[in-house]
């Protein structure tokens, strides 16, 4: 008789989902999930060993060669503990791995647990704890201790049964196999299951009870080596979400600190100021000390162009361009609201038409350029903050005039910084390393006299934000 674990009040209530159909049941099958005449292989004398080939591979090809003859001697070990628990009809499929190993080496392949799975899928049927169609048993064909090999393997496999049931509860018997596939199935588990619908079960081998193995420790590191993979690409949204937050505005009442910094990151990037100043005011007084690069109110032009200067670092160019091109878009408008009065800023539309009407008269020298009617806006907007003669915003305009214009090196035409812009906006173009160095070889230079104007920090604010992160997760 096998008894629920301790201090549960009821395991099959505890295993009760309700987000999924279908259960399944996945378990690696070892040297001793099968006995023989109440012996698993290893304990078996020399003799019958030598009567069934001398390796485990052997003894369970030969026992199921004769199955009828062997089945009243045979016993299933663990999973069918698991079995009894939970009833018959808990798990709609039960998935045996079984080791088949297609590699040079006999002393390794002695030791497959193929047949050894097909064995217990018999027993189990013929005792009653499951029906035919509710086990398989696949092969696992590479080598059980590639790890790289296996984790292709159960990835492929777990991919194969989202598919086909649908995103099922998931259950994993640690159990049987060797080391590195129960290392294997548990890593890809963890990151192809949702942690709502996963759990895996451990049969206690002196008390005789099925537990649950807590995979909260497991689950966290690797739940905070995605995070920090996702902060260093600027995804903080992303990153809420593994953490399991939908409800941005709890952020200010949460005490994860972890999860309020990422809410900061993520209201920097998206130019959410009110929310990030929130955030920051939730967080303790010694919090705040601890994080002293963190500022009161974030100037948005020096935000959008810092996000810039991340993003170009962390190689995500087109997130790059994007926000630099926020950046020049929003300085030009500002920079010549102050010097001409046009406000493009509120009123863009008109106050362009207006400004391009008298843009004659009020900047003769533009007379010489040809079809300035048709120019690109930013063309446009770039030659008339030329005329700002005043440092440091003259050296930043020059600088920028170079390359909204565009300029030939070598017989080789750079592309214009707003023409790509527009690729990517537009068009879904995502550049690559070689086309930054091919195309926009300047883009670096181009932020950092954009730095330079702005006063920016040595060090990047989105930077030292993802390492106080990498800290607290």
């Amino acid at each position: 008789m096998f008894h629920r674990p301790l201090g549960t009040t009821s395991f099959t209530a505890f295993m009760n989902r309700t987000t999924a159909t279908h259960t399944l049941l996945f378990a690696n099958i070892g040297n001793r999930n099968i006995n023989f005449q109440g012996k698993n292989f290893d304990r078996l004398s020399d003799d019958q060993k030598l009567l069934f080939g001398g390796s485990f591979k052997s003894f369970s090809q030969t026992l199921l060669s004769d199955f009828e003859q062997f089945a009243p001697d045979l016993s299933v070990t663990i999973v069918n503990q698991i079995l009894e628990v939970l009833g018959s009809t808990y798990f709609d499929q039960v998935i045996l791995f079984g080791s088949d190993q297609l590699v040079d080496n006999h002393a390794k392949t002695d030791q497959d647990t193929y047949w050894a799975g097909l064995i217990m899928a018999k027993l189990l049927v013929r005792q009653g704890y499951l029906r035919e169609e509710q086990v398989k048993v696949l092969p696992v064909r590479c080598d059980i201790s590639d790890n790289d090999g296996l984790l292709r393997y159960y990835r492929s496999q777990l991919k194969r049964f989202n598919s086909d049931y649908m995103y099922p509860n998931v259950c994993i018997c640690d159990a049987g196999g060797s080391p590195q596939q129960k290392v294997a199935l548990k890593l890809m588990a963890e990151f192809m299951v949702d942690s709502q619908k996963l759990e895996v079960l451990y049969v206690n081998a002196k008390t005789k009870t099925v537990e649950k193995v807590s995979q909260i420790e497991y689950r966290n590191i690797i739940t905070a080596e995605q995070v920090r993979s996702l902060t260093a690409k600027g995804q903080y949204k992303a990153a809420l979400s593994l953490r399991q937050v939908d409800d941005l505005t709890s952020l200010c009442t949460t005490r994860v600190l972890a999860n309020r910094l990422l809410g900061m990151g993520y209201f920097l990037s998206i130019g959410n100021v009110e929310m990030y100043q929130k955030l920051l005011r939730s967080m303790k007084q010694k919090e705040r000390e601890k994080y002293a690069f963190l500022v009161e109110s974030p100037n948005q032009l020096s935000n959008t162009l810092a996000k810039a200067q991340f993003m170009n670092r962390a190689g995500q160019f087109d997130a790059a361009i994007l926000s630099f091109a926020v950046f020049y878009e929003k300085y030009l408008a500002q920079l010549i609201q102050a010097h001409f009065g046009y406000d493009l800023v509120n009123n863009y539309h008109a106050e362009s038409r207006r400004l391009r009407q008298e843009a004659l008269e009020r900047f003769p020298s533009l007379a010489s350029e040809s079809e300035l009617e048709s120019m690109a806006e930013m063309v446009f907007q770039v030659k008339i903050a030329q005329f700002i003669q005043e440092e440091p915003q003259a050296t930043f305009i020059n600088t920028l005039s170079n390359f909204i214009g565009g300029k030939s090196t070598e017989n080789q035409k750079l592309l214009f910084i707003n023409v790509i812009r527009n690729k990517i906006a537009h068009e879904g173009l995502i550049p690559d390393d070689s086309m930054m160095s091919k195309d926009l070889p300047y883009f670096a230079e181009l932020i950092g006299a954009a730095g330079q104007l702005m006063q920016l920090p040595s060090e990047n604010m989105f930077e030292k934000l993802n390492e106080a992160i990498a800290l607290e997760v």
